[in-house]
């Protein structure tokens, strides 16, 4: 820094030979004076604005210009986060403050003094953006790595940022009061408690981060539900202080990490990493349709072909002919074998987890047929079409096997109007 400082010097004894020109023609030596003072500052900013124009506009885009034509990632990512652009404004500032004593240090020392202040404190906020930019940048690759969902590092970064602020804060206070920052430093030691109730929110969001990080409690993507807050939708960000979710409505919601540790919450991402998506249905069965197989009855459901085999099964075990159909067989446990050999042959439901078509308690409505089984399809808007067609097939097969469902008459039907028609609407 002194040789950059003894170089521009160097440099700036042509304006003192300047003056010694304009008073050997005769001109005053306060106007001589003055006349160098604008030219050394005429100088100064001109170089200021050239060095800030070569950085600017030549280096800044050499730079992104190199990161194209080479698929360079971290070139393009750090000119998309203004890296480059901030460290422009490093250079004129750098500039003005090595110069500037020698330009009006003999002249205007006060002036010359609160400059180089102002340089500082400049300098110090054009570093404090640049490494936000870093950071930035830095938090932008890390999430295209494959692992970076499982493990982000936003709220971390945002923790490197606040105690960067802090450190800019206390040296620009010490610019200012011309004191030693370490000075400052061991002052905010003795308030350490202050400081620990204005960052409460900020540490405690940090504490649950790290939570909810470590014990992979949830991760950018995951479908949760938080019934106490009314979030039903997707995580889209983990911030230090705020996590986003993006509710199915296309609406956003943002809850501190504290409340999904201090709270329950249902995470499905299990469902989608697991062994398919449950499908749990009822069907409430009218139980007036339910009867005993007469053989003519079986018969006709023996020509149905997904419960043939078990027709067949139960005549086997029969000991006289026509136990089977006065004994314990009805047509709602030949509809409930169909349904469950149906769901056996479906392409989409998955065969190795639990399945199973059963009878709940009856109730007021009816009798309960219930089936559970896993989808293959994990998607919602094809997951919904499948169970749709399940549970139609269910419907349009019941009468073949004289079944019906429960559905409750209407006592509160309107008198047909027969004076109103399509003329008078």
């Amino acid at each position: 820094m002194e040789e950059l400082q003894q170089h521009l010097e160097s440099h700036y004894s042509i304006v003192n030979t300047l003056k010694q020109w304009l008073l050997s023609i005769g001109v005053s030596e306060r106007l001589a004076e003055v006349l160098k003072v604008s030219i050394a500052v005429a100088i100064m900013l001109l170089f200021s604005v050239l060095v800030y124009f070569i950085v600017r506009h030549v280096f800044v885009r050499l730079v992104v210009k190199i990161s194209k034509r080479t698929n360079s990632t971290w070139g393009q990512v750090f000119a998309e986060h203004k890296f480059f652009h901030r460290f422009a404004h490093l250079a004129p500032a750098l500039i003005i403050y090595l110069s500037i004593d020698v330009v009006l240090g003999g002249v205007f020392p006060t002036i010359t003094e609160i400059i180089r202040e102002l340089c500082k404190i400049y300098m110090v906020v054009v570093v404090l953006l640049m490494l936000n930019a870093f950071l930035d940048s830095v938090n932008d690759l890390y999430r295209r790595l494959p692992f970076a969902a499982n493990w982000p590092i936003k709220g971390l970064l945002q923790v490197v940022k606040i105690v960067l602020a802090l450190i800019g804060g206390i040296v620009i206070v010490s610019i200012l009061i011309k004191k030693d920052p370490s000075t400052l430093i061991v002052g905010l030691g003795a308030s350490t408690a202050v400081l620990m109730l204005v960052f409460k929110d900020t540490i405690m969001g940090l504490v649950a981060s790290v939570q909810l990080t470590a014990n992979n409690m949830l991760k950018i993507g995951d479908w949760i539900t938080l019934s106490a807050r009314h979030i039903d939708g997707s995580v889209i960000d983990i911030g230090l202080t705020t996590v986003k979710i993006q509710n199915w409505d296309n609406t956003i919601t943002t809850v501190p990490p504290v409340a999904l540790v201090s709270e329950s919450f249902i995470n499905w991402r299990g469902m989608t990493e697991g062994n398919g998506r449950r499908i749990k249905q009822a069907m409430q069965i009218d139980v007036n349709t339910v009867q005993f197989c007469t053989p003519d009855m079986l018969d006709q459901y023996a020509k149905i072909g997904l419960v043939a085999n078990h027709l067949a099964q139960l005549r086997s075990q029969q000991s006289h002919p026509g136990e089977a159909a006065l004994g314990s067989c009805t047509n709602l446990n030949i509809f409930r074998h169909y349904m469950l050999a149906y769901l056996r042959q479906h392409p989409h439901i998955n065969q190795e987890a639990t399945l199973m078509v059963r009878l709940l308690t009856p109730d007021q409505y009816g009798i309960p047929l219930e089936i559970y089984c896993f989808s293959n399809i994990k998607t919602w808007v094809e997951y919904e079409a499948l169970q749709s067609d399940i549970m139609e097939h269910m419907m349009a097969a019941l009468n073949a096997f004289n079944l019906k469902l429960f559905q409750r008459s209407s006592t509160s039907a309107p008198t047909p109007n027969t004076r109103n028609d399509v003329s008078n609407c």
